[in-house]
């Protein structure tokens, strides 16, 4: 299923609302979206059955009932998520990333759209607990996350979980990852969805 059908033909309210996000950003030097323009796309996404359920600076994540998958609608400037989205999409077998359904799909000069699969958010920071070396003794003030992604951890990871590892190796500053929606998970498996890049 393309996006065109996901939000009706090309000429409908919903899709050009897509095409315009982050069209006229207030300041040149911002290129996230506007209230108005997320607010736009929202209502016109609403008519077609499809609701918010995330957004940071440059994008907004919309899910339906009919599908089991969500719609992420974001800005041209996000480099750092496209140098992201390239990983994704050349590492599917990887459990630690998100599953797409289809390819990305450029909307406009200003916008772009992917569909992935559906995750949880994490309630507990247990989950994290078995990526961690326990036999490690961490600053107590380091998050779950941190401990995860510390360079001391990174012999654990490599032995245990190796996929993992290996986004440890590219340019992800994954000790960053503060939003918790930046790391969501399927099941008992942390899925990282969105790391900041350097």
């Amino acid at each position: 299923m393309r996006i065109s059908e996901l939000v009706g033909a090309k000429k409908n309210p919903a899709f050009k609302a897509a095409q315009a996000f982050a069209a006229k950003p207030d300041d040149v030097w911002d290129m996230s979206y506007s209230p108005s323009e997320y607010n736009n796309l929202s209502k016109q996404l609403k008519k077609l059955g499809w609701s918010p359920v995330g957004q940071g600076t440059y994008a907004a994540v919309y899910e339906n009932p009919k599908f089991n998958y969500v719609l992420k609608i974001f800005t041209h400037e996000d480099d750092g998520y496209k140098k992201y989205l390239n990983y994704i999409m050349a590492n599917q077998s990887n459990p630690f990333v998100p599953k797409l359904r289809g390819k990305l799909v450029k909307l406009s000069a200003t916008a772009y759209a992917v569909r992935m699969e559906q995750l949880q958010t994490i309630e507990n920071d247990s989950i994290f607990n078995k990526y961690i070396d326990p036999k490690l003794t961490h600053n107590r003030e380091w998050s779950p996350i941190e401990q995860v992604f510390n360079k001391s951890n990174h012999p654990f990871l490599k032995k245990n979980f190796p996929q993992l590892y290996d986004m440890t190796r590219q340019s992800f500053n994954l000790n960053d990852l503060e939003n918790e929606n930046n790391i969501m998970r399927r099941g008992k498996t942390i899925v990282v969805t969105d790391p900041a890049a350097d």
